[in-house]
């Protein structure tokens, strides 16, 4: 399965390209299955993100062995035939958030049949006369549709839920388009004969480490597009509810608690989990977190600005201001300001 035709980089820097991509694919799909909010979508997100470390994983050790198992190359293969309809999946729950049906197990019926005969399944027997070609067709064929129910909701279903947000429409429009590259590639070289097989887990790499950073700064994305069948808001109501969070927001600051969630926020002022977080998503145009995070900034420019607090320390103020962390701090620090907590200090010392 190797093209030897085609150029490829050196094997070490695959090696290490590919191995750190597997291993912040690893971290991101653990990110999801125990940081995050369990859901059907979420779900698959992490599963998506296992399978596709252990395929890359396979790439990266066919690449620089003599001799892989056939156990192995299983494994990676069977990985690779559940990325496509995991993928499909998700977009479809995520798009509509829905209770899971049994029916979708159906699409995962090649991916088990590989498995049931894992063991007995070798390169001469099976990948090489027609498997992996049908494989590689198979997650071709998942990624197209993947990509053609996105276009569909957004420009003809009828009754859509309310379209994901502007932060949400871009984690989908990088989740196809990194995982569509990955599934040409593959298909490019083995069906193709235009670019070498290292390619894959190369592009992958930078993939994970993009998605997961973006990831990590609109943590938003993880929560599913509702169905509101009722939001008929006028402008006028639009802009009173959102005054009333802002009045709340300025008045009480219940983002200066670390424990401040939408769910508090939407019980503080009498409205519905969902109807709150289309007030802010579409309403305001950003997640939740960046929502909380520049208010609990701006608090921070405050406190700084005062004599009050000229002796305490960054990281406390931070903590403070509802904070977790001091990584979480500084990249919304320079998000909303352009420049680090210390520059900005500096600066206020300058004046």
């Amino acid at each position: 399965m190797k093209n030897t035709n085609t150029f490829k980089l050196p094997f070490e820097l695959i090696s290490i390209i590919g191995g750190f991509g597997a291993i912040q694919s690893l971290f991101m799909s653990l990110f999801i299955f125990l940081g995050r909010k369990k859901s059907v979508h979420n779900t698959l997100l992490g599963l998506l993100f296992f399978f596709l470390t252990v395929r890359i994983v396979k790439s990266v050790l066919w690449l620089n062995l003599e001799q892989v198992p056939n156990l192995v190359l299983n494994i990676g293969f069977i990985a690779h035939a559940l990325t496509g309809p995991i993928l499909f999946l998700y977009l479809k729950y995520f798009l509509q958030e829905k209770e899971w049906r049994k029916i979708e197990y159906l699409h995962f019926l090649p991916g088990f049949g590989l498995l049931l005969f894992i063991f007995q399944i070798t390169e001469g027997n099976f990948w090489y006369i027609g498997g992996y070609s049908s494989l590689l067709f198979h997650q071709l064929a998942y990624t197209l549709a993947a990509l053609a129910l996105v276009i569909y909701f957004y420009f003809f279903k009828k009754n859509k839920p309310t379209l994901p947000s502007k932060l949400k429409g871009i984690w989908i429009t990088i989740l196809l388009l990194g995982i569509g590259s990955i599934q040409l590639a593959y298909f490019s070289n083995y069906i193709l004969g235009l670019v070498s097989y290292s390619i894959a887990p190369t592009i992958y790499a930078f993939f994970i480490f993009g998605i997961s950073l973006y990831a990590v700064l609109n943590q938003g994305i993880f929560d599913s597009v509702k169905k509101y069948k009722n939001i008929n808001l006028s402008a006028r109501e639009i802009d009173l509810y959102l005054r009333k969070i802002k009045d709340l927001m300025d008045s009480e600051k219940p983002f200066l608690s670390n424990s401040f969630t939408l769910k508090s926020l939407a019980q503080k002022i009498s409205l519905p989990l969902y109807l709150t977080s289309h007030l802010i998503n579409d309403g305001l145009k950003m997640s939740f977190s960046d929502f909380t995070n520049s208010y609990r900034i701006e608090e921070i420019k405050k406190r700084l600005k005062s004599r009050e607090y000229e002796h305490i320390k960054i990281a406390e103020i931070a903590y403070d201001c509802g904070f977790n962390s001091i990584s979480s701090f500084n990249i919304a620090f320079k998000k909303f300001t352009g420049i680090t907590p210390s520059a900005y200090k500096k600066r206020l010392s300058d004046l």
